[in-house]
């Protein structure tokens, strides 16, 4: 089932990417402060790629993650996770989730166009967590077979929802700097 859900998941995203840079038009000018070092974006891409290619590659394959694929996954992680923290912390707009003082709800301004892209600036790294919070939990063998296949699973979901938000991150950034 996950492998459906990957596959779909991981083609409609870029379609749908696509789609928006096509049909958006030019109803803006760039983004202030775009033109700042893109470090953060080009991290999280080269993180983003290393651990979808390690985790996909055996997956899509038939076979499991072990070896050579195991300890790359394993390594580019930290990578992934610095770049979706760098970016959550230069791109998020400071205001995005205050709420009293302003005298408005969060809610109320989840359809401003400012407030989206803080939200995802922010849930990015907290999708992340779970990630590897899951595996992280899966390690120790604490939970039984059925705990630890319940944790995997919600490894690969998390994953793939961060994975999907990697490439918004850096849609993001590439859209800003046009």
């Amino acid at each position: 089932m996950f492998e459906r859900v990957a596959v779909a998941a991981l083609t409609v995203t870029p379609v749908a990417l696509i789609a928006h840079f096509f049909l958006r038009g030019r109803t803006r000018s760039p983004v202030a402060g775009a033109q700042a070092a893109c470090w953060p974006a080009l991290l999280t891409l080269a993180g983003a790629a290393a651990c979808a290619v390690t985790a996909l590659t055996p997956l899509l394959s038939g076979k499991s993650m072990r070896g050579w694929w195991m300890f790359a996954h394993v390594a580019a992680a930290p990578l992934l996770m610095a770049g979706l923290i760098a970016v959550a912390v230069q791109r998020s707009p400071r205001k995005t989730c205050e709420t009293a003082s302003a005298g408005t709800s969060l809610l109320d301004k989840v359809g401003d166009r400012r407030t989206a892209p803080g939200l995802l600036a922010w849930a990015t790294p907290a999708v992340g967590a779970v990630a590897v919070g899951s595996i992280l939990l899966n390690m120790p063998a604490w939970f039984g077979q059925e705990g630890m296949s319940f944790l995997l699973n919600v490894h690969r979901y998390a994953g793939l929802a961060l994975g999907i938000a990697a490439m918004l991150h850096v849609y993001r950034a590439w859209i800003a700097r046009r």
